[in-house]
C-alpha cells in the first residue's frame, strides 16, 4: 500500500477478518481523491 493510499483509508475500507484493505481513495496534493471510476477498487494485504 502506498503512503498516499494509507492516508486516504477509512475504517470501512479495512476488513480485519479477511486481512485486507480496500483502496478506494488517496490523499494527494493536499486533498482526498477518489480512485478512477473505470478501475475497480484494489485490495491490498493488511497486517
Amino acid at each position: 500500500m502506498r503512503p498516499e493510499e494509507a492516508f486516504g483509508a477509512e475504517w470501512f475500507d479495512v476488513d480485519l477478518a479477511a486481512g485486507v484493505f480496500t483502496v478506494r481513495r488517496s490523499f494527494a496534493e493536499g486533498r482526498l481523491m477518489w480512485a478512477r471510476f473505470r478501475a475497480p477498487p484494489r485490495a491490498a494485504p493488511g497486517p
